[in-house]
């Protein structure tokens, strides 16, 4: 009897010293991450048979389970991949929302700025320091221009460090989780059958953390070990085995970084698409929403304000009296050809020349096109809307803005293609080029007048008036000499092989145009009844320092509608740009803060199963120690029966 009082006592002594080890255990790592707090398993050993029945042979350990909980781990990992997702998207954006509609560095100031100097000119185009500030405003908005390109090549590049850490982190946890798989399948493979707990949390650990890098999913094997899937689906650990990420150069367009991904020593392929969650799905978002949008908009808007400005200075007039055709254009423009990129593949032998269509400047867009090979026909598609057109080698396409050229030596290839980014290096390639105040075309150079004999009196007798006259393009030869006919109806206007109706009942204010009179290039205002054979002469402006016809057009194209198929201006433009960007990070902002929340109340579900609570383990502890205690008092007791026994037989 006293052996197994004994035997019995001793188990219990055993399995509470095995629970007090367990609860300090839980309480030395209250303070360690993903630790997950642990209990002993006990039941009743087999208890002995007797004449008397069963009696009990004491307490035994079953095992050391921890409070773990398999939905609430993936939540975790999910609401974790989510929240620093959304947190890093919002803190690169406010990054250029905050860039865009700076008061001070803005583009929006200096566009104002700019159009303010021409109107000074306008007001007084004689005056040399209204021209000189006219030039200096102009390389002000040239540099506002670069100063926000420039931001934006320093977010990218930024994008690149970011890319190239994150990546290396991300290999060094998959390591980390394919040796602990094999430490785990190890301990399970040991013959005890228990889990190895502590091996466990620290690999869930490593997953919880690479969630914080990118989107993962998770699923058990048989031997107890763990395969990560990123992407699509790409095994990012298999077993014992890693695969791994790397930083490599887009085949299409060089200075663009993607995510590549290789596994078991196979070749790699480009995943950066595929990549969600996480700092680094979060990062993959915002160049592809904000980043390369703005870059390209910021560029549309350069280009555009270059070309229209260009256009309408060349058919102005210097202060000199020098046609604005022959001068240099106003603003230089960056070269389309430089963000046309040939495919690293390609195997064909075709070349791409593209430019900007001045006449069609208004339908350019910030979008970006990818010209491919297949079957026969060369497309190009729209990689915003994803409309296509057929281009044709050898002939000229004129579309979106553009001007392409299509040259074909060879034989062209199935799969060759080429990515066309137009206006990505706008605001960067924007330079002022005129540095001499006289070189600018302020004045316009055709003049409209009525008739005068050799003296200079006016020899019409009617209260016929014509506008100085706007200039629109290239003109025909001057001077023309337009006489008026009223004895036919309705009267007109002839004279220089132009001939045109006019009729003052109903016609007095009209503005006439290269279309109604076939004079290339002008337009003009008819007002007032001419009298039969009034005559009035365009002229070339000769002398017309102080017209400031030109000047006002220029003025005129801050507020004319000449972007985006002709809805919106300059500022228009840029205020929507900057209003896009508002709102998206507005809404990426909500976004983190609420995916925060939900990874708050996932990381306190997750918690009320698996974290230690100090207050528990105090009492788990005593619980303990009282029954180790009762265990040490059998014992004694059991001692004393012993001795009891001793004695009597002693006897």
């Amino acid at each position: 009897m006293a052996s197994g009082i004994l035997g019995t006592a001793s188990s219990a002594l055993l399995s509470f010293q095995r629970a007090l080890a367990t609860t300090g255990h839980n309480i030395a790592n209250v303070n360690t991450d993903g630790f997950s707090r642990q209990r002993v398993d006990l039941s009743t050993q087999t208890p002995n048979s007797s004449g008397a029945g069963f009696i009990g042979n004491g307490v035994q350990i079953d095992g050391v389970q921890r409070s773990y909980d398999d939905f609430l781990e993936r939540e975790l990992r999910s609401s974790i991949g989510a929240r620093d997702s959304s947190r890093t998207y919002a803190e690169f954006a406010s990054v250029v929302d905050n860039l865009l509609a700076d008061p001070n560095s803005g583009l929006s100031p200096a566009l104002q700025n700019f159009f303010d100097s021409i109107q000074q000119v306008a007001d007084d185009p004689t005056a040399i320091p209204a021209r000189e500030l006219m030039l200096s405003e102009a390389e002000s908005l040239v540099a506002s221009f670069r100063h926000i390109d420039g931001e934006l090549d320093g977010l990218r590049e930024r994008i690149g460090i970011e890319f190239r850490n994150q990546v290396a982190e991300i290999n060094d946890l998959a390591d980390s989780i394919a040796s602990l798989n094999e430490d785990i399948a190890l301990a399970f493979g040991s013959g005890t059958g228990q889990p190895p707990n502590d091996l466990l949390d620290q690999r869930d650990q490593l997953v919880l953390k690479l969630s914080e890098k990118i989107g993962v999913t998770t699923l058990e094997q048989s031997d107890h070990t763990l395969n990560v899937y990123i992407g699509n689906g790409q095994p990012l650990v298999v077993g014992q085995k890693a695969g791994s990420l790397s930083v490599q150069r887009n085949s299409l367009d060089s200075q663009q970084l993607d995510i590549a991904f290789s596994f078991g020593g196979g070749g790699s392929s480009l995943i950066t698409d595929k990549i969600s969650g996480g700092s680094l799905g979060g990062i993959i978002e915002f160049r592809k929403q904000v980043l390369d949008p703005s870059q390209n908009r910021l560029g549309q808007i350069a280009v555009s304000l270059a070309e229209t400005f260009n256009a309408q200075h060349r058919i102005g007039q210097d202060l000199d009296g020098n046609p604005g055709s022959s001068l240099p254009d106003f603003f230089a423009v960056t070269d389309p050809n430089d963000q046309v990129f040939s495919n690293l593949t390609n195997a064909g032998s075709s070349s791409l020349d593209v430019a900007f269509d001045t006449a069609t400047i208004d339908q350019l867009t910030a979008d970006e096109f990818r010209l491919s090979y297949n079957g026969g026909t060369w497309t190009l598609e729209n990689l915003t809307s994803g409309a296509t057109d057929t281009i044709t080698p050898g002939t000229t396409f004129t579309g979106h803005g553009l001007n392409i050229d299509l040259s074909v030596t060879g034989t062209a290839v199935d799969g060759d293609s080429y990515l066309l980014r137009p206006t990505r290096q706008g605001g960067n390639g924007i330079a002022a080029n005129i540095t001499n105040p006289r070189e600018i075309a302020a004045a316009a150079p055709v003049r409209i007048d009525g008739q005068t004999s050799g003296t200079g009196i006016p020899t019409n007798t009617g209260s016929g008036e014509f506008s100085s006259g706007t200039v629109t393009g290239s003109l025909p030869a001057l001077p023309i000499t337009l006489t008026y006919d009223d004895t036919t109806i309705p009267p007109f206007f002839s004279g220089g092989g132009y001939s045109f109706d006019y009729d003052p009942t109903s016609q007095s204010g009209d503005t006439f145009t290269a279309a109604d009179t076939g004079i290339s290039g002008l337009e003009f205002t008819i007002s007032g009844t001419p009298a039969n054979t009034d005559q009035f002469v365009i002229s070339a402006n000769s002398g017309g320092g102080g017209d400031n016809r030109n000047a006002l057009a220029l003025a005129g194209l801050q507020t004319d509608r000449t972007m985006n198929n002709a809805s919106a201006s300059f500022q228009d433009s840029y205020g929507q740009m900057i209003a896009d960007v508002g709102v998206k990070t507005r809404r990426a902002q909500t976004l983190a803060t609420t995916q925060s929340n939900l990874a708050n109340q996932a990381q306190a579900r997750h918690d009320a199963v698996s974290a230690v609570n100090l207050d528990e383990e105090a009492a788990e502890l005593l619980r303990w120690q009282q029954a180790y205690q009762a265990a040490a008092q059998v014992v004694t007791i059991s001692d004393t029966i012993f001795q009891t026994l001793l004695q009597a037989t002693g006897r």
